[in-house]
């Protein structure tokens, strides 16, 4: 897999912005599931305007979540991204999520966040719209696409 595509593909992806809109429904299964780890948090699941799903199962390929997990952890300071780590790390390098306790970090390592059925594959999700969700998936061949 060429570097070169992916990289291409996930901020060309991120630039083109929120067209594609899905039910709110899974925003609410995202909030439910965060004030279920954050419970004394209920009011900030709202300053998030990202949600980065970092999943080691799933329907793209191992080294293309690796190559995500990796490239989204630059971001693991920034408060208005929420982060759901739903691995236990055998199959990618978790590493840059391990470490102080954060807020933004949600660890789901008996892999819960799966049943919920929001995503199929590492994704990104763009709530800047009145918390409406915008989806942009890993795809296998490790381009971030938009709209599943």
């Amino acid at each position: 897999m060429n570097n070169k595509y992916f990289w291409v593909g996930l901020f060309t992806a991120l630039l083109l912005g929120a067209c594609t809109q899905k039910q709110t429904g899974d925003v609410d299964k995202i909030r439910t599931y965060y004030l279920e780890h954050r419970p004394d948090s209920e009011k900030e699941f709202e300053r998030f305007r990202k949600i980065v799903i970092v999943r080691e199962n799933g329907s793209s390929c191992m080294n293309c979540n690796d190559m995500f997990a990796r490239h989204m952890a630059d971001s693991i300071d920034n408060p208005q991204i929420l982060f759901i780590v739903s691995a236990m790390g055998n199959k990618m390098d978790i590493s840059a999520y391990i470490g102080r306790e954060r807020k933004n970090v949600i660890w789901d390592n008996l892999l819960k966040f799966d049943k919920l059925n929001i995503s199929k594959t590492c994704a990104v999700i763009d709530l800047s719209q009145n918390n409406r969700k915008t989806e942009y998936s890993v795809d296998n061949i490790g381009v971030l696409i938009q709209g599943r």
